[in-house]
């Protein structure tokens, strides 16, 4: 009869870690990439049938004996192959507002506080960047305001693959299941991180006062 109430609750913050991966395939809304006939992706293997919805998004999960795989469906095309360093902040609602400025953006602005960013510059003249083509204008607009390197947009849309000579890939500040269906709450699914959303106080503190 009705769903439990949301408790809030503190929860352990997810260690967030960067790295760099040569040839690989980053693919439209999804917060993931393959490597050869290997794919990565964080939700996708704390996915649990009995507790969570299975997420809109490119890479498909199909579950075989208890045996976990991933896939592209038909109609995923490779749109082009981007050389050099590429930042993908692709996720599977990365066209909206909220999904992009606190779990999106602030892998970007986490990112350019590593003190090997000067390395890479070094290394390319610029860094594509891949977002959702449907992003809104105002995430766009704060995207311009907080990077500061050199950077190239790449707009992907829905159901295209991109090859990346080389990725930077951060992984998720908090885990975001989705739990529409089932009455119980876990907390463990679904939170806010707090460093996340200083990254983007603190990023337009400046421009605000």
């Amino acid at each position: 009869s009705g769903f439990i109430q949301r408790v809030m609750e503190v929860r352990s913050a997810l260690p967030v870690e960067v790295v760099v991966a040569d040839n690989v395939k980053v693919a439209s809304r999804t917060d993931g990439f393959i490597v050869g006939s290997k794919a990565f992706h964080p939700d996708v293997y704390l996915y649990d049938e009995t507790r969570h919805d299975i997420k809109n998004q490119t890479f498909k999960l199909e579950i075989i004996k208890s045996e976990r795989r991933l896939y592209l469906p038909k109609g995923v095309r490779v749109a082009g192959k981007l050389r050099g360093v590429s930042f993908s902040l692709l996720k599977e609602h990365s066209h909206n507002f909220y999904h992009f400025m606190f779990e999106c953006l602030p892998k970007l602005i986490h990112f350019q506080n590593l003190p090997y960013l000067s390395a890479l510059e070094s290394d390319c003249e610029q860094i594509n960047i891949l977002i959702d083509e449907n992003i809104p204008g105002q995430c766009l607009e704060a995207l311009r305001l907080v990077v500061k390197f050199p950077f190239s947009l790449v707009l992907v849309k829905e159901f295209e693959v991109y090859a990346c000579e080389r990725l930077i890939y951060c992984s998720p500040f908090f885990n975001a299941l989705d739990n529409t269906s089932y009455q119980h709450f876990y907390p463990e699914d679904f939170y806010v991180d707090r460093y996340a959303v200083s990254l983007i106080r603190d990023s337009f503190s400046d421009w605000s006062s």
